[in-house]
């Protein structure tokens, strides 16, 4: 109960960033509820979001309900936002029974089942991405803009952000990826399988890496895979630029197929960096097998933003 009215909170904390984030939902009244999401980091709260969800009723009969629902909701720093929703609804029209053996009555949740909303809610590509967006920048300060658009993210928050250095880097992970958590530490692994032959790794990290050591490494594996006897047709392509949300990223290509008499395979490695300092570049290596990488691909993993935290 909170301040005589009906209410829950949901707490969902983080230990690999120290995070919680809460979410507190209070009845004011019988049309009225009011939300609000927080986050602590380090001890230190801050509001993330907050609002309201009211119901104005023009017809309310056991044949029909109309009205309207309107949803706002407040970003510090940032605006307000308001949405309204009008609704009609009409009974006894001979619609089919509603299957209500499934149903859970609110009273009954436990904690763990909260947890398990809350955890829901920050998979959905609105609410879940402010929420990431607002926790990568709280309490610190942004270098680059970055971009907005979390939209094809769906691993949560400590699953797509890399924290080394000093930096805390967050990123998209697109649809059809998986986080792969046996491999995952200071760098992040993720991997995509078809039914066929078709595999697809993704390793992200910042790494104490100029550009110019990087591209020593890059060469280096070239000349491995070229001097191997198991591989043929071994190209390195030239360095490219791609902008991703006005932040600029170079990349190279390295290709190479199978030497053998018993089966035949196509490998690419793409190898991506993003500049943070003159002693530290942020990475993303993606490996395929029997898959072209294009562009799209490569793109899919660079929406991103990046912070400084105290280590």
């Amino acid at each position: 109960m909170f301040g005589g009215f009906a209410g829950f909170e949901v707490e969902v904390y983080s230990e690999d960033n120290d995070q919680t984030v809460t979410v507190t939902i209070i009845k004011e009244d019988e049309s009225i509820y009011s939300y609000n999401v927080e986050v602590k980091v380090s001890g230190t709260k801050m509001d993330i979001m907050n609002g309201k969800i009211e119901t104005e009723k023009e017809t309310d009969s056991k044949d029909e309900q109309k009205g309207k629902t309107t949803i706002s909701m407040t970003i510090p720093e940032t605006g307000t936002i308001k949405l309204d929703i009008d609704y009609s609804a009409v009974y006894n029209q001979g619609i089919d029974a509603i299957d209500t053996q499934n149903n859970v009555n609110m009273n009954d949740l436990t904690e763990e089942d909260m947890q398990g909303i809350m955890e829901k809610l920050m998979e959905r590509p609105l609410i879940g991405s402010l929420i990431q967006n607002q926790m990568s920048s709280t309490g610190t300060d942004n270098i680059t803009d970055g971009t907005d658009n979390f939209s094809n993210t769906t691993t949560t928050t400590s699953q797509n952000q890399v924290k080394e250095y000093g930096y805390l880097v967050t990123y998209t992970v697109p649809a059809g990826f998986e986080y792969d958590s046996d491999y995952s530490h200071d760098y992040k692994k993720y991997y995509s399988r078809d039914n066929g032959n078709s595999v697809i790794d993704v390793t992200t990290e910042v790494q104490w890496y100029t550009e110019d050591e990087y591209r020593e490494d890059i060469q280096w594996d070239y000349d491995y895979y070229t001097d191997s006897t198991y591989y043929q047709n071994v190209n390195l392509g030239e360095v490219r630029t791609l902008n991703v949300g006005g932040n600029e990223f170079k990349y190279q290509i390295l290709t190479y197929d199978s030497n053998s008499e018993y089966y035949s395979e196509n490998y690419q490695s793409a190898y991506i960096w993003y500049r943070l300092s003159d002693e530290y570049i942020f990475t993303v290596e993606i490996e395929t097998t029997n898959t072209e990488i294009t562009e799209d691909l490569i793109s899919s993993f660079l929406n991103i933003q990046v912070s400084q935290v105290n280590e």
